[in-house]
Formats: C-alpha cells, structure tokens, sequence
C-alpha cells in the first residue's frame, strides 16, 4: 500500500467508535459426542469422546458441565460402581483403575496380551472381564490387585461380544454372530452352560438384557425379544422389536432401544410395548445403543454418541447432544445465513460421500432457539438468503457434478428447482432480484434472477471458493492464491492479485464497498487489506489462524481464530477477544444484530431478539399454564385451545439449554428441576400449530 494512503486510512479508523455488542449464547453443547457412558447416579455421568480414546470426560452435576482428563494410555469399556471406583479396558492385556472418580487412573497387567471386549463389576472387590481373542473370563475378588484365569471348562462358540452379570454369582456370555446359544453361570463364572434361544435371531443376535428379580429377564436380539421367567434357563420370544438395548426400573416399567434407534416403553412388565421417542441418528458410529436406569431414571445412549435422560420413560431430554450434528475433518465449510434476526439457515460441514450425507441443513424462525433439520438435501454446498421470501439454496449429487438450484419463498417450508447445473456449485450470490453469480470448476452468471444462467469469461479455471458483492455491479471472487475482479455483473472477470507468499492461499474475500477490501489467508494468522479496489494490498496481523471473519463497514469487523472471537473497530488494525471459544462461521445484518455458528454452537450479539424470545415475556400466556410456577421440582405444561405441545426446552439464564424435551404430542407435560439450582428460567415451547410460546418459570428451594 502507498505510504499517503496507508496514513489517510489510519487517520480514518481513528475516529471509530469502541462500542460494540456483547455475544451471548443461544444454544451450548459439549465439543464432541460421548462414547461409552456410564452413568452411576444422576450426578455423575463418565465416558470418552467419540474420537479419542486416551480422554476421559465426567460430569458431576447431572451432565450440565463436563470436565476432561488426559489418560497414559487408551480406555475402552468402563464399569463403575459407585462415582468414584471404576474400570476401564485398555491395550496390551492391561485393565485400568481409578479410586477418584477417573481423575487419575492406575494400569493393572494381567498375566497375557488378549483384546478385552467387555468387563463388569458387580462391587468394589469382584469383577469380569472377557477376552474375545483368548476365549476367556478373567475373574477379580480383591478389585483387580489379581485376576484369575484358570477357567478352561468354558463351550465358547464363535464371536462372544458381550457379558452380563446381576449379582457376584448369576452372569451370561452373548454370543454376537449368528448363533442361538447364549451361557450362563450361577457360581460366579467358574462353571458355564449353554442355553438354547429360540429363532429368529439373527446377526448380532444378543445385544441387551435385563433381569427383574431372580427369574425374570428380557433379552434382544436382532429380530426378536426374548423373555426369561426360571432365571434364564429357558426363552420365550415376546415381540419382534428388533436390536439394541433393555433397562428396567422395576417389574412394571421399561425401555427398549431398538438398533434403528428407536425408543419403546412398557408399564405392564413387557406384555406390551410402545414407541415414545426417536432419536436422530447424525453420525455413524461403531457402538451399539444403550438403555439403563440410575436412581429411578432411564438413560439412553445412542449410536451418535449421545445421551438422553428420562424420569417416566416417555418425555426425553438431550444431555450431551444438539442440534447440529458434529463435523470432523471439515472437508466441507459449514455456512450460515440469516434473512433477519429471527430467520435463518445452517448447512453443517461435513466428511460424507455426496448422495449418502445424511441431513445436515437447518433452519430457524426463532432467532436461533430452536432448528429444524430440512430433510431433502443430500449435500448442500452454497446457500443464501436475500430475505424473509427469497432463500436460495443448491443441492450437489456428485463431487464434479449435477448441481440443483432451489428458491423457497416460505422459508423452507416449500421450495422449487430453478435450475440444473453440470458442475458442482461452492459459491452463490443474489446481489439484487435479477443478477446472481455461481461458482464451482467454472463461474456462471445470470441476469433473470437464476432463470439462465451463461458461463462467464476470463476466470473459468481459476473458479472461485469465496466471493463478495458490495453492490450488483462489481465483485471479487478468491481461488488459491488469486482475486479476481468484475465490474459488469460478474460477466468477465480479471485476475487482478496473486499472492506467492502463502502456499495455503486464500481462505476468504469481503469488500465493503468498491475500494475497502479485506481477504484472510487460509493457514497463516494474517488478513491482507486495500483501500484502492484491489490494485495493492498490506499484510495484517491477525490475533489467531482464522476461522472466519465478518466485516459490517471498512472499519468494523469480528474474526473468528483458534483462541475465540475478536472484535476489530480500526479495520483489523488491532483486536478485543469477546468470546473465547471459536467458531466456524460469522454473520452480521448491522453492528448489533450478529451470529456465530458452528457444529455444536450458536451465539448471538442481538440482544433485543433474546430478550424479546425468552426474558421479556409474561408469567403466563393465553394458550399455555405452567404450574406450580413458582415450583419446587416437578413444573407441569398445559396447553387449550384443541392444540399439544409438540417440542419445548428450558434455558437457564446465560441462555444454555438445560432440557431439551421433544415429541411430546401431548396437551400436557411436565419436566423435572430437582437437581437444578433455585433460580429464574426460561422456556421455549413449540405448539401443533407451529406458533412458538416462551415463558419464565421459577424454582424455588
């Protein structure tokens, strides 16, 4: 940059006002979804995230905050018999303990090198642990000090998978492939049994079991339930409910977690049995669903890893989940855009094979509270909204090809094709209702609102993976290392900026107006900036390596890097941290109303949309009671006017979600705060007729 400008320009952000809004957050969740949960009372909650092994994670107050703990070596299954005595399965024939809750953990090596693929302890002193590879029960009375391994006697048949034990004596070893038996002891494993099950069963053929009391128990198979009721020497099959996992709390009630992750209750001992919830399945992830009840609670632990809890088995809440589902590897951006302060939409980032992704975009009407997944799109690539009625979104069903252009004018209610593209479309920008630009290996131009579109000159290689409109005329558009430049409604383009300095290139392109530009360097902590078009550009320092940055004029701008959000008043010349965990994804309609969005987070700047939604409403409205308000533990929902509840969280007053409770279909619920401090709440309940209520509540001692 010319010296004269370089001084005019900091003379300019000098006079910038150091106001700026506050984030706050709208929806928080835990950073990554939970493997092998433990839940030992209503408290204390263990596991490992999904993708690491030498993590664990607890949580002691009910899963609203979570800690994390670095391990010396990988942990697998885990057994807990109280919050703080525990064991884990590890590598290399070794089994970990912990007498602090799993804050340290000690190795104990056992006397060979088998995969252990289950363990389970029945009390502090005696415990088991099964070895796949080996064929045998490893047997501890004193805690795991010593295991004994003499057991030969054993009639293995092909895969064993899992163990189950009720007490230090009565224990069964599942068989998981194809196979009819299942083996039982009642002396503590030193002698084992095998008895017969009845067909269907199946692969995976024994997945959970539960008993009652002595005699009565229940076992799931692939295609079948089975019931015992002379202590497991012989099965009944009871229904065709297929796979996963079974809990009772008592004779009388249970659930079962099908392996299609479907949730069934019975009150009447298993004679019956009915579907009351369906967990969406974001990830595919190798462990199987769980069910099991703490202090008279249900738990379910579901194959994306995560947990759900319930008091009466039909109304569930999320503990460790959202609504977005996690992204790993990033090998897609995920994006937001928001038509106003309330309405918006949300593609995840994601490592799918285009056609197989599963859903991934959302939207909102509520300012963020709650989203709804749009279940059509297989691999949403661009998205853009000009306004409350004009949303515009593509759909990709190949990675070179096949690109469909959607417009909904409801949002996101209905929508229609407007166009079919023979490229894989990255990019799109409606800068007015008739001019629009799009961007995958080649760049296209229309000028009938994405009615036609034509191929444009000057760039087609070179196509871009970021762009900027500051008005319909020009805009610039980054690929690699290189800008290019239009000034004629993205018709022709020009490179007019290479950059050899950064072989990761360009990551993100945003003029402000036709001189003001900024761009951010892929994997560099660094912007570049110009004040001439383009035509020469300084080098800025950045706070973090960016993730995002969003700029509302020359001089106001967030960035997001890997130490969290900074707020920029002299155009990314110096930087305040706001918010101290990243994000993927920023947006702002003016120097108030702003959004941050990533896979497990959304924050808001807008505050008046927040208050409005959740702080600033009655005690009671027209449609819903909330009683006894204020409440001791137990608040029961009642809605009039012929209409159900269908979905409602609470909120705390920092605006994280504490339940989460949904598919009601109900003219009435209630929700439990027992464990839940005395204090104002705020709840967010969606009706059948698609209108949304909010509400405070109180809790009191």
């Amino acid at each position: 940059m010319p010296k004269l400008l370089l001084i005019l320009f900091l003379l300019f952000v000098s006079q910038k006002s150091s106001s700026q809004p506050l984030w706050k957050s709208v929806s928080r969740f835990p950073e990554q979804g939970l493997a092998n949960v433990v839940v030992t009372d209503s408290m204390h909650i263990k596991g490992r995230p999904i993708t690491s092994y030498s993590q664990f994670v607890y949580s002691n107050d009910g899963g609203l905050s979570w800690n994390s703990i670095q391990t010396n070596f990988p942990l697998f299954k885990f057994s807990f018999t109280d919050a703080l005595h525990g064991w884990a399965c590890s590598d290399s024939g070794r089994i970990c303990r912990t007498l602090d809750g799993g804050i340290s953990w000690t190795a104990i090596q056992l006397n060979s090198d088998p995969y252990f693929s289950d363990l389970q302890f029945v009390s502090d002193s005696t415990g088991f642990v099964f070895s796949a590879n080996y064929d045998t029960i490893f047997i501890t009375h004193d805690a795991g000090d010593n295991w004994d391994s003499s057991i030969t006697n054993i009639p293995w048949g092909s895969y064993q998978k899992k163990i189950y034990f009720k007490d230090a004596l009565n224990g069964w070893i599942m068989n998981g492939y194809y196979d009819s038996l299942i083996y039982h002891t009642i002396d503590g494993g030193i002698n084992w049994t095998a008895d017969s099950l009845p067909s269907p069963m199946g692969g995976y053929a024994n997945n959970g079991i539960s008993f009652v009391d002595s005699l009565t128990g229940f076992l799931t198979g692939r295609y079948s339930l089975m019931k015992t009721m002379d202590g497991g020497l012989t099965w009944t099959v009871v229904g065709n409910v297929s796979g996963g996992d079974i809990a009772f709390r008592d004779s009388l009630n249970g659930i079962l977690v099908s392996s299609n992750e479907l949730i069934f209750q019975t009150t009447n001992g298993g004679i019956s049995w009915a579907m009351v919830y369906q967990t969406p399945l974001f990830l595919s992830v190798n462990n199987f669903p769980r069910a099991f009840v703490s202090d008279g609670s249900f738990y379910e632990f579901n194959n994306a890893g995560a947990l759900l809890k319930s008091n009466d088995g039909t109304n569930w809440k999320y503990i460790t989940w959202n609504t977005f589902p996690r992204s790993y590897g990033n090998s897609e951006d995920p994006q937001l855009a928001m038509s106003s302060a309330k309405n918006g939409i949300f593609v995840s980032a994601s490592d799918c094979t285009p056609g197989s992704c599963g859903n991934s975009t959302f939207y909102t009407t509520d300012s963020g509270f709650t989203w709804h997944q749009f279940d059509y799109l297989t691999w949403n690539t661009a998205i853009q909204t000009k306004s409350d009625t004009e949303w515009y979104f593509v759909d990709s069903y190949s990675l070179t090809s096949n690109t469909i252009l959607y417009e909904s004018n409801d949002q996101m209610q209905t929508y229609s094709q407007i166009y079919s593209f023979n490229d894989r479309i990255r990019y799109i920008n409606f800068a007015d209702s008739l001019h629009a630009v799009a961007a995958g290996y080649n760049t296209y131009y229309s000028q009938d609102g994405g009615l036609t579109w034509s191929m444009a000159t000057g760039i087609n290689a070179t196509s871009c993976f970021n762009g900027t409109f500051p008005d319909a005329k020009y805009g610039w558009m980054i690929r690699y290392n290189k800008l290019a430049r239009t000034s004629d409604y993205g018709a022709t383009w020009n490179v007019i900026y290479t950059d050899p300095s950064f072989q990761n290139y360009f990551k993100k392109v945003i003029f402000t107006d036709t001189l003001h530009g900024f761009i951010a360097h892929q994997n560099a902590p660094s912007f570049e900036m110009t004040i001439d078009g383009g035509n020469t550009w300084t080098t800025l320092n950045s706070p973090g390596y960016i993730y995002d940055f969003y700029m509302t004029d020359s001089l106001t701008g967030w960035v997001s890097t890997d130490s969290g959000i900074f707020y920029s008043n002299d155009g990314l010349l110096s930087f305040q941290l706001q918010y101290d965990l990243p994000v993927s994804n920023l947006l702002f309609l003016d120097e108030v109303h702003g959004y941050a969005a990533a896979s497990n987070l959304f924050l808001s700047t807008d505050q008046t949309s927040i208050i409005n939604n959740i702080i600033s409403v009655s005690e009671k409205t027209p449609q819903v009671d909330i009683y006894p308000n204020p409440g001791n533990n137990i608040f029961h929902i009642r809605v009039h006017e012929g209409l159900s509840i269908l979905n409602f969280k609470v909120f705390d007053q920092l605006g994280r979600e504490i339940i989460v409770v949904k598919k009601v279909d109900n003219a009435e619920s209630e929700f439990d705060l027992k464990y839940i401090s005395a204090g104002t709440y705020f709840i967010s309940i969606q009706l059948s007729n698609g209108s949304m209520i909010h509400s405070k509540i109180h809790k009191i001692d």
